[in-house]
């Protein structure tokens, strides 16, 4: 056993001592995206240094992580088969009545339609269950994770002046950069864990190793965008892929949002914006 801390140790010294998630001193090593949605042996996991609070602290978001094993379309991916019985194993513990109800809260009855040669081009096949998630709990979840990978691919903690912000695919308007991004990325090469377990691409800015985009997949039925950003006074600063028209610079943000300047570079370009709210979109069926 102090062998093995031993080692920990000088691994997390090896990765430079700081937590990649808060910038105080590290001294465990924490897995980005979680190894509990994993199935074993488990290779290829991505490790970061981090402090005991930030790895600790987040085990109740890594449990609830797990449940998109159950999701509608999980089931093609062995991991998630895995991951899925596993959950569905602690559920039915009887000790756990108030996980399992819980859980039973986030489930709604729903229809479902499959693909047919009929006027509609669907065919209703029966009601099932739709299982509802937290998208608060998801995105500061994914919100971590990206922060972990910009570590993992750079080799840099994301510095104090930036910050990531994430949501769906899909999410943005249709027709904006934003938008266009999630198409543009990729192009890409992907990097894939497990059995589909979770799949990640990257774009890192040119004129500023901060700036970064990412696409992230879990089980192949949740797909988040993420970003870092800059806060410059009151304005944010992303990353765009492509070039962008003045009225898809406006569409690309809220519209209580104010869009400023669309800026530089030959590969990657940055939008500045005042950022706004945005409307919650819907989680992935189960």
């Amino acid at each position: 056993m102090a062998s093995k801390k031993r080692q920990r140790k000088r691994q997390v010294e090896r990765m430079g001592g700081t937590c990649v998630f808060c910038g105080m001193p590290a001294n465990t090593i924490d897995h980005v995206p979680p190894q509990g949605i994993f199935a074993p042996p488990r290779i290829g996991l991505i490790e970061v240094p981090a402090c005991k609070q930030c790895n600790g602290g987040a085990s109740t978001d890594d449990e609830y992580l797990q449940r998109l094993s159950l999701a509608w379309g999980a089931e093609r991916s062995r991991d998630a088969q895995f991951v899925g019985a596993a959950v569905q194993r602690a559920i039915e513990r009887p000790e756990a009545r108030g996980l399992r109800r819980g859980f039973l809260r986030t489930l709604s009855p729903a229809d479902l339609y499959v693909p047919a040669a009929t006027a509609t081009g669907y065919l209703w096949a029966g009601r099932s269950f739709r299982m509802e998630f937290d998208n608060a709990r998801l995105e500061r979840i994914i919100r971590k994770v990206v922060r972990g990978l910009h570590f993992h691919v750079t080799g840099r903690l994301l510095s104090i002046e930036y910050g990531v912000q994430v949501h769906p695919v899909g999410a943005a308007p249709a027709g904006s950069p934003i938008r266009a991004n999630e198409q543009h990325i990729l192009d890409q090469p992907a990097t894939v864990i497990g059995d589909q377990a979770f799949t990640f691409r990257c774009s890192l800015c040119e004129q500023d190793g901060n700036l970064s985009l990412w696409r992230v997949s879990f089980y192949g039925v949740l797909e988040y965008m993420g970003y870092t950003f800059r806060e410059v006074g009151t304005q944010r600063v992303v990353m765009l892929l492509t070039d962008a028209t003045s009225e898809q610079v406006a569409a690309a943000v809220p519209a209580e949002s104010h869009a400023t300047a669309v800026g530089f570079g030959t590969t990657s370009r940055v939008l500045t914006y005042v950022p706004g709210p945005r409307p919650g979109a819907a989680a992935p069926p189960a």
